[in-house]
């Protein structure tokens, strides 16, 4: 374990673990040659709103920036693969986020309760969102669905984007279906999100 300014790293072989962050700045850069962030190292940072990841880097842990309700901006490397879970669960004033098309997990919970989240971009090499990553997510209104997506939890939106949230299925995508502004997997015919608010005539 050796420290670079404020962070504690484990460097291995190949890789580089972030262990553990000893600072207080609104602004941080994690350091070149960091493949991933250990669980928890973040969490509760309400100082922090501006992160930028190197490219690189590959995984994030769970709860790593869990609950720092000051995060505004998060740059994520195009080499990114796994989001953990919780991971940026609570960050209340997170408005948007850019998920690098190579991830291939994002784990549950990961966007919960990000109370300003408007607008997601779900990566292309996704195949299956798990539960509630954006449960809560109250001003969510925009979400594209890409054309590899295979399954969706039931539990993913739960209690998401109030009554205007929208779906746009990517070309190619023929697992889900939106109509009358639900999402729904057509080959099950089950209803994924509908708006809280939808008439008893619009469901019929």
């Amino acid at each position: 374990m050796r420290m670079v300014g404020n962070f504690e790293i484990e460097k291995y072989v190949v890789t580089a673990s972030l262990k553990g962050y000893f600072g207080d700045e609104e602004e941080v850069t994690i350091p070149e040659g960091v493949t991933d962030i250990a669980n928890d190292v973040f969490k509760q940072r309400d100082r922090l709103k501006k992160v930028a990841i190197p490219e690189g880097f590959m995984f994030l842990g769970s709860r790593v920036f869990n609950w720092c309700i000051n995060l505004e901006s998060v740059t994520l490397p195009s080499t990114l693969k796994r989001i953990g879970s919780e991971c940026f669960c609570g960050c209340i004033s997170l408005k948007g986020i850019v998920i690098p098309d190579g991830v291939e997990t994002i784990g549950p919970g990961a966007f919960c309760d990000c109370l300003a989240l408007q607008k997601v971009d779900l990566p292309a090499a996704l195949r299956h969102l798990n539960a509630n990553v954006f449960a809560q997510c109250h001003e969510l209104h925009s979400i594209v669905i890409p054309a590899g997506l295979e399954t969706i939890d039931e539990k993913a939106f739960f209690d998401a984007g109030d009554n205007d949230l929208h779906f746009t299925i990517a070309e190619g995508n023929k697992n889900f279906a939106v109509e009358k502004r639900k999402l729904i997997d057509v080959r099950t015919g089950k209803v994924l999100w509908a708006p809280p608010a939808l008439s008893a005539d619009e469901e019929d």
